[in-house]
């Protein structure tokens, strides 16, 4: 169940994460901003104005290669079927 910081003034933001501590999302002056995660890895993050960056990894390794920032990406959670 994720958790918001619900100390946080009126000028910093507001932020949400999983029990892991993982950020999921982030409200500020600016809009609100989704992360999306695969395992230990960030691989998404998306502004309100539909603005996402992407980012890519080395091989079996958490060192960033590059990032790709586009207003047309659309950030969809994956969920596992169940059968």
């Amino acid at each position: 169940m994720p958790r918001s910081d619900a100390t946080a003034s009126p000028k910093s933001p507001i932020t949400a994460t999983t029990a892991l501590g993982r950020r999921i999302s982030k409200t500020d002056a600016f809009g609100s901003t989704h992360y999306l995660w695969d395992g230990d890895m960030m691989v998404q993050s998306q502004r309100a104005s539909r603005q996402a960056v992407l980012f890519v990894y080395e091989p079996n390794s958490f060192v960033p290669l590059t990032t790709v920032q586009s207003k047309y990406l659309a950030l969809r959670l994956w969920r596992p079927t169940v059968r």
